[in-house]
């Protein structure tokens, strides 16, 4: 009766918050801090600035807000032991809310079904133990889900493939959560797909999952699946990582996987997989850089290793390499006989054997001149499935085809032989608890096709958007016949010329903030107190109505924390302007150049613009700025190069956070689809140097780009200099310098009494491989993102609740410093007597047996 009473009043109460909101015209951020103070209330909890009866917009922490609503709520690892109470829904306009790593009991509540603009959910490491919560299925627009760990039972419902905006789904290690594998194919956008340990209706990998064209992260280990790979999955030509380890999957490794040239990390241990050692791999996977493939029944010679060393970079390339208790043979790697002899890296990288941590890992084999007993290994749990010795495979599988023993509840597929990697189908009572008919399969079959049907139908009945007749132009009035009417981008405003007049003064002089290739910049404010940028076109900037309406398309699609986001755009009356959040702090290039000592950054992170920056700032913008464009590289549809990246393109706003700018404003340019431009592009000192030989821009130019800036974070130098005697170009000046007489001979005057060391020389490094003059020896930005992630981080971090399921970050002293800095405003007391900060070494990421990054 007191539960009741209780759950009575709080709904109560949220209709009454939304009623008042309803009549009101207009919802107070007040109100929703209220309705926050309500969740601290009943959770018992306390944050100093969580003021009663004050506005969470002004500068409650964890809380994040747009045109004066919130719009992110964080709560991870708070603590927090209860229920997530109905008022949640009072925050309507929520879009990010995180949830993770607290006590947080019972189902989500029918309230944030309110929260329709919702596109982050995390609720991940938290014992929900319920079943899985239909809500999820009510918001429209969720991109990221992220509930690993989080006590999820049941099935989950079908509405929730109808959630047609998810492109990252999180689901890892709900044992008791049930799902069919191939109904994840009815995601058309997904990038990300994580089911670690969940249940199946089905054991098979479902072919049709082939269909997800941009599936770059696929993780199902330990989901008792049997059968082999789909030949179809070599279709899948974004994929980056595949991780089925420990199942009962059989057969060879398709050769349709040699299209997979994308592939980053492949790991495919554990299982029962048979066929000729792949070598074809490193020929195929030029990105390759986690291979394993421990505890299988591969055969035959692999690469020497000396070879891989030599032709592949192995040592230096590879992060993880291990094909221990197989069936292979040859000399033995980094062994007694001297015929494949390793480098002293590798050898120490080879330490630990079969069944331990090590990177690399080739014992337990068929090795010349080597015994290994197979039965002994078993019964230590290092090997398993190996019930032949050496001689008997090779006597019965190798020479006699005689396809070994199928795992347990599997038999031989009919018509399979040694050659096609001796498939095995199921006959058991479920790999994940559930009986196998034919006749289900028939009728899940038949009910998926009607379904996938019914999507096609209904898509083609929908009428596209296109543009509207603009009134002055002959050209654009061609592109209107072709176009028709054209809708406004959701979430993109659309401003007459007047609006922006009354926004910016009438583009008084007073409010120009700045001025480039594109235009005037203005700052203005909204009617709703949104603090704006107006960049106006020039004249010579001017599109065509079609091209610009593309534009604004491209630009409305782009989300990401670290990109200044479009609020709007202007073509009327042969004018043409975008409008963007203000960014309060202005542009990276001017603090570098600020003089006098570097700023203290208070608690709400309030900046001296007198000063410069701090040493811990400079790490975390190069972080920033690597995630925005890894993000336009990788993520964005379709990808975006940025084509100028520069200090003056990254703006900083009110909490110092990094934020590209002036992506994607230029001409529209049809090559963008293939990832390469022809078009001219970017400023002297970062234009990419294989331009002028092959007339091509492509996401490396941005990476070169991004290297030059990392110089200037660790320098403070502008990128061209003639009043640098020895050198103009600043790679070269930093070059000279860096290799003779180390970091302390380019550091930036204005911090070097305080700086890691350390951290700075790995910066430097860094950059100096992004501003190689071949791109191929440059790094992805996700490579630069997995390089800079242990300067960044502060403690030892998970992303998801098993601990041998999970990615740990090992970070130097750089992290608690900061931490200690931002709260105390003062250098660490371990810094050396000269003020540099001498920070221990650095740990490299451990490798994540859950790939799919979060």
């Amino acid at each position: 009766m007191a539960t009741f009473t209780v759950t009575f009043k709080a709904g109560i109460w949220l209709l009454f918050s939304i009623a008042v909101s309803m009549f009101s015209g207009t919802f107070s951020t007040v109100e929703e801090g209220t309705a926050l103070t309500k969740l601290l209330t009943d959770w018992n909890k306390d944050l100093p600035t969580w003021i009663p009866g004050s506005d969470p917009c002004d500068g409650w922490e964890n809380v994040l807000c747009t045109g004066r609503r919130v719009t992110a709520l964080n709560l991870t690892n708070l603590g927090i032991t209860g229920r997530l109470p109905e008022e949640i829904g009072v925050l309507s306009q929520l879009e990010d809310l995180d949830l993770s790593y607290n006590n947080f009991r019972g189902s989500l509540p029918n309230s944030l079904g309110l929260c329709q603009n919702m596109r982050v959910l995390v609720i991940q490491d938290c014992p929900w133990n319920t079943d899985f919560p239909t809500v999820i299925t009510k918001l429209p627009r969720l991109e990221y889900l992220e509930a690993s760990n989080a006590g999820l039972t049941g099935s989950i419902p079908r509405q929730f493939y109808n959630l047609g905006s998810l492109k990252h789904i999180y689901l890892g290690n709900n044992t008791d959560l049930t799902a069919n594998l191939e109904d994840f194919s009815l995601f058309p956008e997904l990038l990300n797909l994580s089911l670690w340990r969940m249940k199946f209706e089905d054991s098979e990998l479902p072919p049709k999952l082939s269909t997800l064209s941009k599936l770059q992260y696929f993780n199902c280990h330990d989901c008792n699946l049997t059968g082999g790979l789909p030949e179809s999955y070599g279709e899948l030509t974004d994929l980056i990582e595949f991780n089925v380890r420990a199942n009962a999957l059989t057969g060879a490794i398709p050769n349709s996987f040699k299209k997979l040239r994308n592939m980053v990390a492949f790991r495919v241990d554990n299982n029962a997989f048979l066929g000729p050692f792949p070598n074809w791999m490193f020929d195929y996977w030029p990105n390759l850089t986690s291979l394993l493939l421990s505890n299988n029944q591969f055969y035959g010679m692999p690469y020497n290793i000396s070879y891989l060393e030599t032709r592949f970079n192995l040592t230096y390339k590879m992060s993880f390499m291990r094909w221990d208790c197989n069936y292979v043979t040859g000399p033995e790697p980094c062994g007694r006989q001297g015929q494949n002899n390793c480098s002293e890296l590798t050898l120490a990288y080879t330490q630990g054997g079969a069944g331990s941590s090590g990177k690399f890992s080739f014992d337990q084999n068929c090795w010349d001149n080597v015994y290994t007993n197979f039965s002994a290994i078993v019964g230590g749990e290092v090997c398993t499935g190996h019930p032949l010795t050496c001689e008997g495979f090779y006597s019965q599988v190798v020479n006699r085809k005689i396809c070994p023993v199928c795992p347990t509840d599997q038999e031989l597929l009919l018509n399979s032989t040694v050659d096609n990697g001796c498939l095995c189908e199921y006959t058991g009572s479920g790999g994940s608890g559930f009986p196998v008919k034919t006749t289900i399969g028939i009728v899940v079959g038949t009910l998926s096709l009607c379904l996938v049907l019914l999507v096609i139908y209904r898509r083609r009945r929908r009428t596209p958007f296109s543009p509207d007749p603009p009134s002055h132009s002959s050209e654009e009035k061609e592109d209107d016949e072709l176009d028709g009417d054209w809708k406004t981008p959701v979430d993109v405003q659309s401003f007459s010329v007047e609006e922006l007049c009354r926004i910016t003064s009438g583009f008084s002089e007073s409010q120009m903030i700045g001025f480039g290739g594109y235009g005037r910049v203005y700052s203005g404010e909204l009617p709703d107190g949104r603090k704006v940028a107006v960049k106006l076109a020039s004249a010579g900037s001017l599109q065509g109505s079609k091209q610009f309406r593309n534009e604004v398309n491209l630009l409305s699609r782009l989300h990401h924390r670290n990109l200044v986001r479009l609020e709007g755009y202007c073509n009327d009356k042969k004018y043409q302007a975008l409008v963007y959040e203000l960014m309060k702090e202005g542009n990276l290039a001017t603090h570098l150049a600020a003089k006098g000592s570097p700023a203290k950054l208070g608690n709400k992170a309030e900046v001296e613009t007198r000063g410069c920056l701090p040493w811990y700032k400079r790490v975390e913008i190069a972080f920033e700025v690597a995630q925005g464009l890894e993000y336009l590289h990788s993520f964005a549809d379709p990808p975006v190069i940025h084509r100028d990246v520069k200090p003056s393109n990254i703006l900083l706003d009110e909490n110092m956070v990094a934020k590209l700018a002036d992506f994607g404003l230029t001409k529209e340019f049809p090559e963008l689809e293939t990832h390469i431009s022809t078009a001219p592009a970017g400023t002297a000192g970062y234009f990419d140097p294989e331009y002028f030989l092959r007339q091509q821009l492509t996401t490396a130019s941005d990476v070169y780009a991004y290297g030059v800036v990392l110089l200037q974070l660790v320098t403070g130098q502008v990128a061209i200099d003639h009043r640098r005697e020895d050198e103009t170009n600043i790679i070269e000046w930093v070059k000279n310098r860096f290799f003779l007489r180390g970091i302390e001979s380019i550091i930036d005057s204005k911090i070097a009494e305080e700086y890691s060391v350390e951290a700075f020389t790995k910066m430097t490094e860094l950059a100096l491989k992004c501003a190689s003059f071949s791109k191929k020896d440059r790094p992805t930005m996700k490579e630069v993102l997995a390089a800079l992630s242990p300067l960044i981080y502060p403690k030892k971090r998970k992303t998801s609740g098993s601990s041998s399921d999970s990615m740990d970050v090992t970070i130097s002293a750089l992290g608690t410093l900061h931490l200690q800095q931002l709260l105390n405003g003062q250098s660490d007391e371990s810094s050396t007597s000269s003020g540099r900060v001498r920070s221990s070494s650095t740990n490299i990421m451990e490798f994540s047996q859950d790939f799919a990054p979060r």
